[in-house]
């Protein structure tokens, strides 16, 4: 099978992604699932599951995570010619007796997935995961240098901080222990399940997966007003004007949470490695947290006309 054509992707917007909770059936493969899954969707999980599943030996049933319901799902693919039939030539004459046949067929190569603001604690150190889920306590939490809070890290989250970090309806917002590149509270958008299968030519995965990065911060320098909470949304009755400005507005910082075999991938793309925020296990695979900050457009603020597409998508 030969790859032929320029990539090209396709977004899922969580607006459509929100409802996959409840018609996902985890114990069956992509292909089996309900024709009323986003066609989109099915192709990235097709994607994770040869990848993570098949190479990494993460159960199928742990694959779909709650972040995939809040989150936009990109996924690149390539057009694939595949030869049915050989070329049949007359052995003594050399005439064409029946031409080659050959279709084409569009191949899923890579999928990344993007999870705007409040998000769920930060994974701690040493941590399993398991579906998305705390199965074990982690490493106790201590206190580092930490030059985004300038200053020493403090203690761990108390449960109240953790409900206030997930709700926006609970004000203030939560602050977390400060990290090397991040400051606790500041908001960020989450990437990762970054997965590009190589069976399809090892020689397309650094390029596909490259593609797939600098999509979504484009999109975010794109639309970087696009998730930040309005006033009304908090209500200006529970905060007052004094604390308007912690209303969560986002400053340009991305945090991937990274497979630790794609380091050196990520810091081709700015990504730095936060060594305070340790290593975690998801589902057998350990990771890392990555930060990268953007430069957002001066001009961000002139004529806003905010898409309802991410203003009015669920909430964690």
């Amino acid at each position: 099978m030969d790859l032929t054509s320029t990539p090209f992707i396709a977004m899922l917007d969580r607006h459509q992604a929100g409802p996959l909770g409840n018609a996902w059936d985890r114990d069956k493969l992509p292909s089996e699932q309900s024709a009323k899954i986003p066609r989109t969707f099915v192709d990235a999980m097709t994607v994770r599951k040869a990848v993570n599943v098949d190479k990494l030996g993460v159960p199928l049933a742990h694959e779909l995570q709650p972040d995939d319901r809040f989150a936009f799902h990109w996924v690149i693919y390539m057009s694939a010619r595949q030869t049915i039939s050989p070329e049949v030539r007359d052995f003594v004459t050399g005439e064409l007796v029946n031409p080659r046949k050959s279709k084409t067929e569009t191949i899923p190569l890579g999928t990344i997935r993007m999870v705007p603001f409040p998000h769920l604690a930060f994974p701690r150190p040493g941590g399993v995961y398991t579906k998305g889920v705390l199965t074990n306590p982690g490493a106790p939490a201590s206190a580092v240098a930490s030059p985004a809070f300038a200053g020493l890290a403090v203690a761990p989250w108390t449960q109240t901080d953790h409900a206030r970090a997930v709700d926006p309806n609970i004000w203030p917002p939560a602050v977390e222990r400060p990290t090397q590149y991040w400051d606790g509270r500041e908001p960020y958008i989450k990437i990762g399940r970054l997965t590009v299968r190589r069976d399809h030519g090892d020689n397309n995965n650094p390029r596909a997966a490259s593609q797939l990065i600098d999509t979504v911060v484009q999109f975010m320098r794109v639309n970087s007003l696009a998730f930040n909470q309005r006033g009304s949304d908090v209500g200006f009755h529970k905060i007052g004007p004094r604390k308007a400005r912690l209303i969560p507005e986002w400053q340009g910082l991305f945090c991937a949470f990274a497979c630790e075999d794609d380091i050196v991938l990520w810091q081709r793309h700015h990504f730095q490695l936060d060594r305070a925020t340790g290593r975690w296990m998801e589902d057998g695979v350990p990771h890392v947290a990555m930060f990268r900050r953007i430069e957002l457009p001066e001009d961000r603020f002139d004529n806003v006309t905010l898409n309802s597409l991410f203003l009015d998508a669920p909430r964690i």
